[in-house]
């Protein structure tokens, strides 16, 4: 590449000889010696004879739909129509500038008269707001006469949606939850990859906890997954949603905004779940070991909040005001419990036995074993680690008979 500058001050040294006027026409034949690229992409040339006055509607792409803004070069400067306003800088020679603007451009076109002009195309694949170092194709001989912004303005919408506690509430009325992350597929920002939106965090344009807003969303079907739920909570039983921005609906929702949806159809708010635990108490005495009633046990750390220990009596008939939700003597269940590994411990037998020879068991309720279970409801379980708990009855020894006098003779 032959650089006209560079041309220009070694024709100065050699100013006079027959050397300088041979470079000096060397110049003129290259011009800039090659393509006069910008940071982004690289031109394509316009002959000027056979673009003469072509506009950017004759220069879009199939689909497209430009809009124009002519700007006169007079150096650097802002210029706007009113939607498009664009920034001229560091212009150099009437040569080349930079620019900048505050929507996305589709293409620009730098006209150099009869020398032809240079179409710097950007979209496909991207709409960027700034660019470095265009020119025309021979500043040696025509400078920029003026230059096109071309750009169209794409309808964009948004995403909405909810998120839920469904230990919280009945069917209808489950209170918002914050705290979880999902994903939207594709990146509605760039048709690429996936979109990670926190709740009241990174993509979120929603204050308000288990609310979710995704703003500035082209038109087009996307895949709404929730990623991790709030600490403690399973994610909801069909994480996915799929839902699509159209022109009749821009500003599109998952449900109704502020209604709980139950069901897991692409309508649903999405809800996360809490687990429960049971476990079995029986009569070892009794031959089938038949299900004991009157135990006592406690559960560490408590699964309702993982804050110290959460004791639990066994419910006996309804209604089951404590933390025992199950009114069978001997079957004791805690519900709305929250994703972890905890110690069951008897700490008193039904009255007149002995605890358990082995009186605590861990369970984990995790997402594939949410209602977890220490052993088999229904069933006598002796298994190591699953065995249901069982009472021995206290056996009391008779007292010695007393010796007296008549009983010696």
């Amino acid at each position: 590449m032959i650089d006209r500058v560079f041309l220009s001050r070694f024709a100065s040294l050699l100013r006079g000889s027959g050397l300088a006027i041979a470079l000096a026409a060397v110049a003129l034949f290259f011009g800039t010696g090659g393509v006069v690229r910008a940071a982004l992409v690289t031109p394509e040339f316009l002959a000027g004879a056979a673009n003469t006055g072509k506009t950017c509607r004759d220069l879009q792409g199939p689909g497209q739909t430009w809009t124009e803004l002519k700007v006169d070069p007079n150096g650097n400067g802002t210029f706007s129509d009113g939607t498009l306003t664009v920034t001229i800088a560091n212009t150099t020679n009437d040569d080349t500038f930079d620019w900048s603007s505050n929507i996305g451009v589709d293409a620009v076109v730098v006209k150099g008269g009869n020398a032809g002009s240079y179409l710097y195309r950007y979209d496909p694949p991207t709409e960027p707001t700034a660019d470095t170092g265009l020119g025309v194709p021979d500043p040696a001989n025509n400078g920029i006469s003026h230059i096109l912004f071309c750009y169209d303005v794409e309808v964009r919408g948004s995403i909405a949606w909810e998120k839920r506690n469904e230990s919280q509430g009945g069917n209808g009325g489950h209170l918002l939850q914050g705290g979880a992350t999902f994903t939207v597929s594709p990146d509605p920002t760039d048709n690429v990859g996936v979109l990670t939106v926190v709740d009241n965090g990174a993509n979120d344009a929603d204050p308000d906890a288990g609310q979710l807003l995704v703003q500035n969303v082209p038109l087009g079907t996307y895949l709404v997954t929730e990623t991790v739920a709030p600490s403690g909570y399973a994610l909801d039983n069909d994480a996915t949603r799929y839902v699509t921005v159209s022109e009749g609906a821009l500003n599109a929702v998952i449900g109704t905004q502020g209604t709980d949806q139950d069901g897991d159809t692409d309508g649903s708010d999405f809800h996360n779940r809490l687990g429960s635990l049971a476990w079995e108490k029986r009569n070892e005495a009794v031959q089938g070991h038949p299900l004991a009633g009157g135990a006592t046990f406690t559960v560490s750390p408590d699964p309702t909040d993982s804050v110290g220990v959460l004791t639990v009596a066994d419910c006996v008939g309804l209604p089951c005001t404590g933390a025992d939700q199950d009114a069978d003597p001997g079957q004791l269940l805690v519900q709305n419990v929250l994703l972890g590994t905890y110690t069951v411990t008897e700490t008193v037998a039904p009255s007149g036995f002995n605890l358990d020879g082995s009186a605590t068991r861990q369970v984990t309720v995790s997402e594939a074993n949410l209602n977890a279970s220490i052993g088999a409801s229904g069933a006598d379980d002796h298994a190591n680690g699953a065995a249901d708990f069982h009472n021995t009855p206290i056996v009391v020894e008779p007292s010695p008979t007393p010796v007296t006098p008549a009983m010696m003779r």
